[in-house]
């Protein structure tokens, strides 16, 4: 039985924030386990993209349930906003290694 494309789509969704949530996951940790001085003002980095991530997650569930007009501009917010969150979580790991022992 094939998924509805709305709802393959916002299991898509679910996946891609899921895998960004366990990326600062492992920041967090090797943010710990460092005991690095400095580390205050990355966690508020890390914070900032978990705040930003359940924003998102909140405006997925008021589209999911929106009528087909606005379908269309989910797909595109999704795509913006997602891939921006995605790039600064990355760009935050990159820094993070250039710093932190692996």
């Amino acid at each position: 039985m094939h998924k509805d494309p709305r709802e393959f789509f916002i299991d898509r969704v679910e996946e891609d924030t899921n895998e960004i949530e366990e990326q600062l996951d492992e920041l967090e940790t090797k943010l710990d386990d460092a005991g690095w001085e400095p580390e205050l003002d990355y966690e508020n980095q890390i914070e900032n993209l978990r705040v930003r991530i359940k924003e998102f997650k909140e405006e997925v569930e008021r589209f999911e349930v929106s009528g087909e007009s606005t379908w269309g501009k989910f797909k595109k917010y999704y795509g913006k906003t997602l891939s921006g969150i995605s790039k600064d979580a990355q760009e935050l790991a990159n820094r993070l290694s250039d710093i932190l022992p692996e």
